[in-house]
C-alpha cells in the first residue's frame, strides 16, 4: 500500500478565498524552509546573533568567500535586501526563533 503525503493541493475547492491564500502562503513557507541547507541554517543563525563574515568563517572553519556565498544564497532564497531583512524574514517564517541567543 502506498501512502501519499498530505498536501495542501488536496484542500476542497469550497474554502473561502482568504483561507486558500493562507494555505498557499504556508505551503510557500514550507518550500523555502526545505530549500535551505544545514550550512545555510548555521550561517543564518550566526547572522542573527550579530556575527560578521570573518567571525562566522572562523566559527565554521571555512573561508570568508564561502560565507559570502552562503549569505548571497540565503538572500536570494528568502528574497531579502540586506542582513536585517534576511533575519526578519527568517523569524517570520519560523526558521530561527525570536530569542536567538
Amino acid at each position: 500500500m502506498i501512502i501519499l503525503p498530505r498536501t495542501y493541493a488536496t484542500v476542497p475547492q469550497y474554502l473561502c478565498k482568504r483561507f486558500k491564500t493562507i494555505l498557499n502562503r504556508m505551503q510557500t513557507e514550507e518550500q523555502i524552509k526545505e530549500q535551505l541547507t544545514l550550512r545555510e541554517m548555521e550561517v543564518l543563525q550566526a547572522i542573527a546573533k550579530g556575527f560578521n563574515t570573518r567571525e562566522i568563517a572562523d566559527l565554521l572553519h571555512v573561508s570568508n568567500n564561502t560565507i559570502e556565498t552562503h549569505r548571497k544564497s540565503l538572500m536570494s532564497k528568502l528574497e531579502a535586501r540586506n542582513a536585517v531583512d534576511l533575519v526578519l524574514k527568517a523569524i517570520n517564517l519560523g526558521i530561527i526563533p525570536l530569542d536567538c541567543k
